[in-house]
């Protein structure tokens, strides 16, 4: 998926949508109850640690104080810095939808906290799938220079935003919430887009010499050249998976590490790997890709798998 990188809407449609037992089985935000405990799909999990781990994306929505008590919790609301640590500093608008163009991100002495999400000039949605050029250009940060009229804030993409914009059933890969029976079909025009936002370059022009592509493989061997290990690790309670041994460093050298705006993951240690652990103590349904690398392979067994190849 990432490889291809095709946007797409209703990306994690439940699996029968005329069963309303399985409404929730689609993408879930987190301002929802969670559905009853089933097995994670490993091939979703894996995308998303991927989109981390291999192309150094982060999440589109951010934890917030709500309460004041000095306990973050994962929210909606789109990726900001430089709140106001008090009630209210980040609150819905008008619609009352965690993450949507009416949001308001205060900092203290009530200046407007630092929006750190890349949005399309044009109409602030992250759903849109269409031929337009990713590059600075058509799409910024700036809520105070780029937003279009009657907007506040950067909308992400997560579900709920996408219902309240005409798309069904549609959330980005990448928003930090995946839940048991929670499956990811293909990218969200929003993963498309920010990974093609960081192909533009240190220019951030599409076009130009310093743009780049990225390709990931699945190795055959494990000789130690490898970029990205995936395996299963005892992670505790609420962790389905994990980019681990991470690490940032400049994708092109700056003249002044002041004036750095583009950067890459890159493990701790040079020689080491990239790891994603998903957690052993979860219960998983493993799709055709992983059931191939982890059930019995080599003894031939294929009772476990979902799926058998030739």
């Amino acid at each position: 998926m990432w490889n291809g990188l095709q946007a797409t809407t209703e990306n994690c449609m439940p699996r029968d949508r005329l069963d309303t037992s399985l409404a929730r089985e689609g993408c879930a935000t987190w301002e929802e109850t969670p559905p009853p405990e089933r097995a994670f799909f490993a091939e979703s999990i894996l995308l998303h640690e991927l989109g981390h781990c291999a192309l150094g994306l982060d999440h589109p929505d951010r934890p917030v104080d709500i309460a004041d008590d000095g306990f973050f919790e994962t929210t909606s609301f789109s990726r900001s810095w430089g709140e106001a640590l008090i009630v209210g500093s980040i609150v819905p608008g008008a619609d009352g939808i965690r993450g949507s163009y009416d949001d308001s991100h205060l900092a203290p002495f009530g200046q407007i906290a630092e929006n750190v999400s890349w949005f399309r000039k044009f109409d602030n949605n992250p759903f849109i799938v269409d031929g337009t050029t990713i590059d600075s250009a058509t799409f910024a940060r700036s809520i105070t220079q780029s937003l279009p009229a009657g907007h506040s804030w950067a909308a992400n993409g997560n579900r709920v935003v996408g219902e309240s914009l005409g798309f069904a059933e549609t959330q980005s890969v990448m928003y930090s919430r995946i839940t048991d029976h929670m499956r990811y079909r293909g990218l969200s025009a929003d993963d498309v887009n920010m990974l093609k936002m960081a192909q533009s370059g240190e220019d951030r022009l599409a076009g130009t010499a310093d743009d780049y592509t990225v390709t990931l493989q699945i190795l055959d061997s494990c000789d130690g050249t490898e970029h990205v290990v995936v395996g299963f690790v005892a992670l505790g309670a609420g962790v389905a998976g994990i980019c681990e041994n991470a690490d940032i460093d400049y994708a092109f050298t700056p003249p002044n590490v002041l004036t750095a705006i583009h950067f890459k993951i890159v493990p701790f240690s040079a020689g080491s790997p990239l790891l994603v652990s998903l957690n052993s103590d979860l219960n998983w349904e493993l799709g055709p890709a992983t059931a191939i690398a982890t059930d019995s392979m080599e003894g031939g067994d294929t009772s476990g798998w979902s799926a058998a190849y030739p």
